[in-house]
């Protein structure tokens, strides 16, 4: 009887222990993978971002539209095509977005300059960007907060990338010598070139 039983024993422990090293090959390759899938997805939000934001800088370099004042036929074509291109990815984004949601607001409280005078106009273009720059930088933290440490490199090499193309086209726009209108002109395309970034970034949260 007791060999019977030491031998019972040994077969349910060498059972439990088969059971458990099956089901560890099961589960760990099945972690590996979501992890993977997660990672993979990162990386093509990264590209499809990248890639609209080439779209957008290709966009407003063309005929300089984002700093005309002369409303030529060329520039309200590409300023019809910059916007439809925030709807493309604004289209992309979850409806319930507090981000989203946020942005919405903010273009909406801004939607109209109506300053009597150069002081106001520029205060209101002050505010403006202020509330989008404001906006990009929540938008950014979050992202950091979900994204893995290597992930999150990649989204700030690119950012850096952006920020690049920011500076270069205020070579541009110095060039111009806008004089006293420059003020506002300054805040509203920096403004625009937030907006979109902004855009761009939600597309993590979804």
């Amino acid at each position: 009887m007791k060999k019977t039983g030491i031998k019972l024993i040994i077969i349910v422990c060498l059972i439990s222990f088969f059971m458990i090293s099956a089901i560890a090959l099961y589960i760990i390759p099945k972690k590996e993978t979501l992890q993977n899938k997660i990672q993979n997805n990162h990386i093509d939000i990264l590209n499809e971002i990248n890639t609209y934001q080439d779209k957008y800088f290709k966009i407003i370099k063309r005929n300089n539209a984002l700093l005309d004042l002369e409303n030529r036929p060329e520039v309200i074509s590409d300023l019809k095509e910059l916007k439809l291109l925030f709807i493309e990815i604004k289209n992309k984004i979850d409806k319930d977005s507090k981000y989203l949601f946020e942005y919405e607001k903010i273009k909406n409280t801004y939607k109209q300059n109506n300053g009597s005078n150069t002081f106001e106009i520029n205060e209101f273009a002050k505010r403006k960007f202020e509330a989008y720059d404001k906006l990009l930088n929540d938008t950014y933290k979050e992202i950091q907060n979900k994204l893995s440490k290597d992930d999150f490199e990649k989204l700030r090499i690119s950012q850096i990338a952006w920020l690049k193309e920011v500076e270069n086209y205020k070579k541009v726009f110095d060039s111009k010598g806008f004089g006293t209108i420059g003020t506002v002109i300054k805040y509203d395309y920096e403004t625009n070139m937030r907006a979109f970034r902004t855009l761009l970034l939600m597309l993590y949260l979804n």
